[in-house]
């Protein structure tokens, strides 16, 4: 098969000939809520009806601003999102998806 793009690269992560370009998006990219800090509740809620609760992970990057150390749990408990979203953001895709089940 010729190569895709001008780089030949030796893998194509992504073939968008297959039809299953979304479902590939969805199995391959992840969001951590370490920059939630600077949105807000809407935001959150927001990034969850778009992307899924099941590509969101809670995850805080240093430096890390003292309201999400503190209340970024509560944070995320109190999103207008289902309870299994919730669980899955708060440790249930972590175990997931470095199978820690």
């Amino acid at each position: 098969m010729p190569p895709q793009h001008q780089f030949n690269d030796a893998v194509d992560r992504f073939q968008t000939g297959t039809g299953n370009l979304r479902a590939q998006l969805s199995n391959n990219i992840f969001f951590d809520t370490s920059g939630a800090p600077q949105w807000g509740k809407a935001q959150l809620e927001a990034a969850v009806k778009v992307i899924g609760g099941k590509n969101i992970l809670y995850g805080s990057s240093y430096p890390i601003r003292k309201d999400w150390f503190f209340k970024g749990i509560e944070t995320i408990r109190s999103l207008d999102i289902s309870e299994e979203d919730k669980a899955s953001i708060l440790g249930g895709n972590a175990a997931r998806i470095f199978k820690l089940e």
